[in-house]
């Protein structure tokens, strides 16, 4: 099984969840045994639940309580990792989200993949500033 597709495939199915979805995912990752996997499940869960992004709120609360049910708070630059960082100003109804993700193999100490996405808020419109996505294979 390789884990950058199946990462791959995680991450473009949490775009637009379901309930079966989640049910699934949470099965998925109480019996995962790939480390590269599972901590990217795990990062990326764990950021939906604690961001403030306006657009992902409807995904962070159809987040069902037991969806994580297994600890890999693993090393962010050894295992495969997903961060998110929002900043708004109520007042100035103006916010900015960053997002990046880095993606392992397990066959090497290098990133096989890497994804950052810039997005502002504005007066209730979001604007996506920048997305780049980088792949390496045979690195090292």
């Amino acid at each position: 099984e390789d884990v950058e597709l199946r990462i791959a495939s995680y991450y473009m199915l949490m775009k637009c969840p379901s309930a079966q979805l989640f049910e699934t995912v949470g099965l998925t990752l109480r019996n995962e045994r790939s480390s590269q996997v599972g901590s990217f499940v795990w990062s990326h869960l764990t950021q939906l639940i604690e961001t403030n992004d306006p657009l992902k709120q409807q995904i962070k609360e159809a987040l069902p309580n037991y969806i994580i049910s297994k600890d890999f708070d693993l090393e962010h630059w050894k295992y495969s990792s997903y961060m998110d960082a929002t900043f708004q100003s109520e007042p100035f109804s103006i916010g900015a989200n960053a997002e990046a993700a880095l993606v392992f193999s397990p066959r090497s100490f290098l990133p096989r993949s890497a994804m950052a996405n810039f997005t502002i808020h504005v007066m209730g419109y979001a604007i996506n500033l920048f997305e780049v996505g980088l792949r390496v294979e045979n690195a090292e």
